[in-house]
């Protein structure tokens, strides 16, 4: 519970006064949070700790295992192509603490005293992210100022988007339709200052909703989760090759989509972790003008194009095609159960989408503290989905 906790808390990690959308200080908690959550999996893997009880999580453990290992070296091919060591070390790092952090929820058991907790946790750092902005309430029901937990107006919506889930799966624990409409019309007003975090939040709230009125228990099956995986890539191509019809961001991301798609075709191995923005430039040209390489700022200071603001390409530039495809199978092997999906397990499969949909416009992954909360979700989802299988009295917990 407490790892999970703690994962989630990486949102408000931050130095008042100061723009820390990317700064070290969320990333150097997470990866630290990751090194004491790899120590704890390892110790308890040698205790044995982590296979009592469980039937078959003998091979769960050793098969998830073995798809971090097999996904981590897949998408490092393309370390021949570093440049910027710095970047390629701190956004590995920051990958292996979020799978340390997974590992070590993954690992644990889990409950609904605990979920409850944790939910209610979510909605406490909702709220210490609204305080830390300097709101304007009830005029506006939008953030006064560019800076807060998060840094930045988008990041802090995209947070809200992230943590909706897991809090309105505490209602579900509790019972409590009352605490579940109070934590809806609190936190969706919060989601208006990014068209991601619009996506992602407006579409957890949909599932929600959708339970409310079906009431049997089931927010959705496994195939609604796996063929939303499957259509990544479509969404993806369907933007890049009808984005330059549209205004606005899109336009401009899908020019830097289509351009990114040429290193792909230059390295299908990938340019290596960390190494889009050094290397974007040479085809900032290639099929579009990308017009933000362009911009200065003043006279000390010019655009970089950090990464696609698309998670998928981005894993697709810089880990290449195979780490790409061993991603999706890693998704894949969390994911997927021979069983439907409660009120809770749908709120933890919910809390996974949301940070997918938003990764088809923003990069979540490749945030600190979103990545730290998806790999959290990630964990409790397989912890709670092992604890379903295996224990009868968890039949109780449909609702």
């Amino acid at each position: 519970m407490f790892w999970a906790i703690l994962a989630i808390s990486s949102h408000l990690v931050f130095i008042p006064g100061l723009y820390d959308g990317h700064t070290p200080v969320k990333t150097m908690f997470v990866i630290g949070l990751g090194l004491m959550a790899w120590i704890h999996c390892m110790v308890s893997f040698s205790n044995k700790t982590m296979l009592i009880g469980y039937t078959d999580i003998s091979k769960n453990e050793t098969l998830i295992y073995s798809a971090i290992f097999i996904y981590l070296l897949l998408s490092n091919l393309g370390i021949y192509g570093v440049i910027n060591w710095n970047l390629f070390i701190d956004r590995i790092a920051l990958e292996i603490a979020c799978f340390g952090i997974f590992l070590a929820i993954a690992s644990s058991s889990i409950t609904t005293k605990k979920l409850a907790a944790i939910g209610s946790a979510a909605f406490v750092i909702f709220l210490l992210l609204i305080v830390s902005t300097g709101i304007s309430w009830p005029n506006n029901l939008t953030f006064t100022i560019d800076v807060g937990a998060m840094g930045n107006t988008a990041f802090m919506s995209i947070a809200v988007a992230q943590l909706l889930p897991l809090a309105a799966m505490s209602a579900f624990c509790l019972g409590s339709y009352v605490w579940l409409i109070a934590i809806l019309i609190l936190m969706i007003p919060f989601l208006n200052n990014s068209t991601a975090a619009l996506i992602g939040g407006g579409g957890a709230f949909l599932i929600i909703l959708s339970y409310m009125f079906w009431r049997n228990g089931r927010v959705l099956s496994q195939y609604l989760v796996l063929s939303f995986i499957i259509c990544l890539p479509v969404i993806f191509l369907c933007l890049v090759l009808f984005g330059l019809h549209l205004q606005s961001g899109l336009q401009h991301r899908s020019i830097t989509w289509r351009n990114s798609l040429e290193m792909v075709k230059a390295h299908p191995l990938g340019i290596g972790i960390g190494q889009f923005e050094i290397k974007y430039p040479k085809y900032a040209n290639s099929i579009h003008k990308d017009k933000e390489m362009h911009v200065q700022y003043d006279v000390h200071r010019k655009q970089v194009v950090r990464d696609p603001h698309n998670d998928l390409l981005l894993r697709l530039v810089e880990r290449g095609i195979a780490g790409v495809i061993a991603w999706l199978a890693l998704l894949f092997l969390i994911v997927y159960r021979p069983i439907d999906y409660d009120s809770i397990e749908g709120c933890l499969a919910t809390a996974l989408l949301v940070t997918l949909a938003i990764g088809v416009l923003y990069f979540p992954l490749s945030h600190p503290s979103m990545a730290a909360t998806f790999w959290a979700s990630a964990g409790l989802y397989w912890s709670y989905n092992k604890s379903w299988v295996n224990t009868e009295s968890a039949l109780s917990l449909h609702l």
